[in-house]
């Protein structure tokens, strides 16, 4: 779902709630997984953005779904101006109204 970078290592975060640690910085992942689906929100974080289900453009945060079974439970990530750039651009281009 996202990586977030903590020290020399990055921790990974599952569907489900699960999370791993990983001995590579976030920028060794970024290049392993090379990945259209993840981009970098945020000098800490690595996001899918197929998990996205809010972007507050007022206060620079993705809020992520995280769906398993019946429950749902959302975590907030905060991103740079310019990954909210970004996202705004790439939904406008899929026909979303933005406002």
């Amino acid at each position: 779902m996202y990586f977030k970078a903590w020290g020399n290592c990055t921790e990974v975060f599952y569907i489900g709630g699960k999370k791993g640690t990983v001995p590579y910085g976030l920028a060794e992942v970024e290049r392993t997984i090379a990945d259209d689906d993840f981009f970098r929100c945020h000098k800490k974080y690595l996001i899918n953005h197929c998990f996205i289900c809010e972007v507050n453009y007022k206060t620079n945060l993705f809020k992520l779904c995280n769906k398993t079974g019946e429950s749902v439970s959302y975590i907030k990530v905060p991103a740079s101006y310019r990954a909210i750039k970004k996202v705004k651009e790439y939904l406008r281009q899929k026909g979303y109204k933005i406002l």
